[in-house]
């Protein structure tokens, strides 16, 4: 099985890490994909250049981050089902269980012009070790609309949504470094919430 390869400044980056874990869809037992788990050099990697970016990304207008939800709202609306279907995958929660969550990112990506989250004063960089009963990193779009960098480190049971998510802010024009992925254990998440470039932890 193909490994799946980070997010990194706007690229698929392959890991140099030669230990790799298996995601499984805890109803079947099937695997849904196979990731590394990212180095310590490559977490401080990603980190430096999450910090550096968000010097520039906290500099642009409310208006044109704005801009690039107004699309990531429309590619999220062409591939609700597939978002859906993601999410009852690695979670084993009911399709129309899964239909809500994605329903209500897509109602938080059209309307995020509108949010008070414009207002609020940025952190910097953010890191995000998503739990596996919340995976879906859209529902921390505001996060990046305030002026805020991400390193997510997704759960090693729920993988799939994070590389969904990490397709839309490509597609949509997000700007290399400001959203990015990297796969691992709880190592990798130690690594990340330690790193002196973090600014926040979200767990």
């Amino acid at each position: 099985m193909e490994v799946r390869e980070n997010y990194i400044n706007g690229q698929y980056v392959k890991s140099k890490s030669q230990s790799f874990f298996d995601s499984v869809n805890p109803r079947t037992g099937d695997v849904i994909g196979r990731h590394p788990r990212t180095t310590q050099r490559e977490v401080s990697n990603v980190c430096s250049i999450a910090k550096k970016q968000f010097c520039e990304w906290v500099k642009t207008s409310t208006t044109t981050r704005s801009q690039y939800f107004q699309k990531a709202a429309k590619i999220i609306g062409i591939r609700l089902k597939e978002i859906a279907k993601a999410i009852s995958i690695e979670t084993g929660k009911r399709l129309d269980e899964s239909m809500e969550e994605a329903n209500e990112v897509l109602r938080i990506a059209s309307q995020i012009s509108k949010k008070e989250w414009q207002t609020r004063k940025p952190k910097g960089l953010v890191a995000i070790i998503s739990p596996y009963s919340c995976p879906l990193i859209f529902s921390s779009i505001h996060i990046i609309i305030e002026g805020n960098t991400i390193v997510l480190k997704p759960s090693e049971k729920s993988t799939l949504s994070s590389q969904i998510a990490s397709e839309i802010y490509h597609d949509s024009g997000v700007p290399p470094g400001v959203f990015n992925v990297i796969y691992g254990n709880a190592s990798t998440g130690s690594w990340l919430a330690n790193n002196s470039d973090v600014d926040y932890i979200l767990e």
